[in-house]
């Protein structure tokens, strides 16, 4: 048999968390048959670490805007004003009291990640796997388990017990930590895959994205300078600025798949921002998965629907 596992793993309910370690287990036991993908949806997740960290907390509301790509979205201060809002009797306490990890994870996840039920979907699959294994994280030895609860026994879940504080702990440490279950499905995964005579990808190889590696140096913003050429300015072993073309589908693939290796080394390097705050560990594998930062180029993002 042989599995190309089209990517995307998380945001579409519970049980994440366990699809993950099961995708790993069978990569890590047929190495040769399995083919695990990432696509926006797993390299979105890197956001986090950074986002979510104490500098990025203690900056003013009024500094984060909204996000690039969706001018429609709400800012953190307007979601926070709609929080507020929400709540009877409390028009006068200061936006900074509901500026929380939790409402700042809760934000991401509905205005600039697209998936504003998975933060409830998260609280469920920690009550499982706290039903489970009887406390969570749980222990490295049982990663290659992934078992599921009888339908009856789903009822009796304590999700009241899964405080919100322990939602945004297990979306850190699942991919932050390098056991996470979400980094281990990162770090088993291609950007592309051969098998057979097809190239599997998760968005499209079309004419804007065929043979074309990105920079090293691309960051997750709207890019300032003009879309690259659309001519070979391949160099063996060198990364061009504007990123390059390769005429060897082989040597493609494997150029894409080196580029998300080296992006995840990054983001296991660079913990925190740069001092510039316009870079990050794994800023490339952030930008790769936004059509904008790419000019419309990622064979990640594209899509043959648009």
């Amino acid at each position: 048999f042989l599995i190309a596992f089209f990517p995307d793993s998380v945001d579409k309910g519970p049980g994440d968390i366990r699809l993950c370690r099961a995708l790993v287990s069978l990569k890590q036991r047929y190495p040769d048959r399995v083919h695990l993908l990432v696509g926006n949806r797993d390299l979105n997740k890197l956001r986090f670490r950074s986002e979510l960290s104490d500098f990025d907390m203690a900056r003013p509301l009024e500094e984060i805007g909204k996000p690039f790509w969706d001018r429609n979205a709400k800012s953190l201060k307007e979601h926070l004003e709609q929080v507020r809002d929400n709540h009877v009797g409390v028009e006068d306490v200061p936006l900074e009291r509901f500026n929380t990890k939790a409402e700042r994870l809760r934000y991401m996840l509905k205005h600039t990640l697209g998936c504003p039920d998975t933060f409830e979907f998260r609280r469920n699959e920690v009550a499982v796997l706290r039903k489970i294994y009887g406390h969570y994280p749980y222990s490295v030895d049982h990663h290659a388990t992934t078992p599921f609860l009888p339908e009856n026994q789903y009822y009796d879940l304590l999700l009241n017990e899964v405080t919100d504080d322990n939602v945004v702990e297990s979306f850190e440490y699942e991919i932050n930590h390098p056991q996470g279950s979400l980094r281990q499905y990162l770090k088993y995964a291609s950007i592309a895959a051969i098998v057979g005579n097809t190239i599997f990808v998760h968005g499209a190889i079309d004419s804007l994205t065929m043979k074309f590696v990105p920079s090293l140096e691309s960051r997750f913003h709207l890019p300032e300078t003009s879309p690259p050429p659309f001519k070979s300015i391949h160099k063996k072993a060198t990364y061009q600025v504007n990123g390059r073309l390769i005429d060897d589908v082989h040597e493609w693939v494997d150029a894409l798949n080196e580029y998300l290796q080296i992006g995840l080394d990054d983001f296991e390097r660079r913990p925190n921002w740069n001092n510039e705050r316009n870079s990050r560990g794994g800023e490339a594998l952030l930008a790769i998965q936004n059509r904008p930062s790419m000019w419309g180029r990622s064979v990640v993002c594209n899509s043959y629907g648009d």
